[in-house]
């Protein structure tokens, strides 16, 4: 860390990082104010890479170098050095770094760690590409600014507690709801989404506690880490068949056939005769599915096709898993 306003910086450059002046002793602050007075520097990992971040405390402007590999670092911890001291070597004409110490913590590059994930997994892109929107967004108004923490502050986990006092809305669930509930910041991956998968509100225990089911397991959230879900039914209504995607999912589908009975979507008829016939049903609806479900199982017909939504916690999903000679091609919307 460069501390060119710090008056100590002279000893403490000479070799001896524990001397120290009286005067720097008794401060509890050093306050920057020109551009690379005081910088924080530090090493950040993020989707298999090592990245190498720099903020500036008077500006909040940052930098970003991919360095290396995460398991090639591991293989080969001398590269790793001569990557990391390479990076750092392309600051020196702006920095002129000062190899001094100061037991200040690094809050502003450590805030700077989490934007930059944030704005990472929006935009599917990597840190080092997403500098140039941190600088943007964050340096206009003359720094990152946190009015609630001051810079000597290390206490920066926002990882938020099940008991912890969040302002209750008045939102109630209803058993048989959807929803997605708010992944552990310590146990997911940066690059990994803030709310996890599908679940189901099995029960409501309390005012503020739902027991949910996820398809593996039932868990006690509170619901201020719940937020519902819609599958979109509306939107599912007008789904058509897309050649592309046909095209790439005959590995699983095979090719598109001539059907004897085809349904539109949300008008599947279950009491219709499919014996010996390739049936198209394609959305069936989530009223109908249970039903459509026990008639599959009973597999009186030749061939049947129909999309049904990722519901890995609905009794009718399990049904059709169950299946002996079922076949699934499963596709995101929006991905061709």
């Amino acid at each position: 860390m460069d501390l060119r306003g710090c008056r100590c910086s002279s000893l403490k450059a000479a070799g001896v990082a524990t001397k120290e002046s009286s005067k720097s002793r008794a401060s509890k602050k050093i306050k920057a104010r020109n551009f690379l007075d005081i910088v924080q520097i530090d090493v950040y990992k993020y989707d298999g890479y090592h990245y190498l971040t720099f903020v500036d405390v008077a500006t909040g402007k940052c930098w970003v170098k991919k360095i290396i590999k995460v398991n090639v670092a591991k293989k080969n911890k001398g590269l790793y050095k001569q990557r990391l001291t390479n990076c750092y070597r392309t600051w020196e004409s702006e920095l002129q770094a000062i190899p001094v110490y100061y037991a200040q913590s690094n809050s502003k590059v450590e805030r700077l760690h989490r934007t930059l994930a944030n704005l990472s997994r929006i935009n599917s892109t990597t840190p080092d590409k997403i500098q140039g929107l941190v600088n943007d967004t964050f340096t206009s108004g003359g720094g990152i600014k946190d009015k609630e923490r001051e810079e000597g502050d290390d206490n920066d986990d926002d990882t938020e507690s099940e008991d912890e006092k969040v302002p209750y809305d008045g939102r109630v669930l209803k058993e048989g709801q959807y929803v997605r509930a708010k992944v552990n910041l310590r146990s997911r991956n940066k690059q990994d989404p803030f709310w996890g998968g599908v679940a189901k509100v099995t029960e409501r225990k309390g005012r503020k506690q739902y027991y949910i089911y996820d398809g593996n397991r039932v868990t006690l959230r509170h619901i201020s880490h719940l937020k519902n879900y819609d599958i979109g039914e509306k939107l599912l209504e007008d789904v058509k068949v897309n050649p592309t995607v046909w095209e790439r999912a005959m590995p699983c589908l095979g090719p598109r056939p001539k059907f004897d009975v085809e349904y539109g979507n949300n008008k599947v008829r279950v009491n219709d005769d499919w014996r010996m016939k390739i049936v198209y049903l394609g959305y069936p609806g989530l009223r109908n599915m249970e039903r459509v479900a026990m008639k599959i199982k009973d597999g009186k017909y030749q061939l049947l096709y129909l999309a049904v939504p990722d519901l890995p916690f609905e009794h009718w999903y399990k049904v059709l898993g169950d299946l002996d000679a079922e076949g699934w091609y499963g596709h995101e919307p929006g991905g061709w």
